[in-house]
């Protein structure tokens, strides 16, 4: 792309784009721990390696845990992988 005056890009094919004005980004990485949502909600994520819960050493302390969590907890449950590549 070649820009020309008055912010004016061209593609080597002939098409011309104009800049529209000033851009803003957000952060997209994941907020790890409690974080509060819209309606004062609060949301808790947890950063899970590879998206799988694997006990090691014998010991059933990841999957147990996360069972424990879900028998009490109320809300929603959810597990989603990252869209981070």
């Amino acid at each position: 792309m070649r820009l020309v005056q008055g912010g004016v890009a061209t593609t080597p094919w002939g098409t011309t784009w104009q800049r529209r004005g000033p851009t803003s980004s957000k952060a997209t990485a994941d907020r790890y721990g409690w974080v509060k949502g819209v309606n004062d909600t609060w949301h808790f994520t947890l950063f899970i390696l590879s998206g799988r819960i694997r006990d090691r050493g014998g010991a059933a302390i990841a999957s147990r845990a996360l069972r424990e969590i879900a028998q009490i907890h109320d809300g929603d449950f959810r597990l989603t992988g990252t869209s981070e590549a």
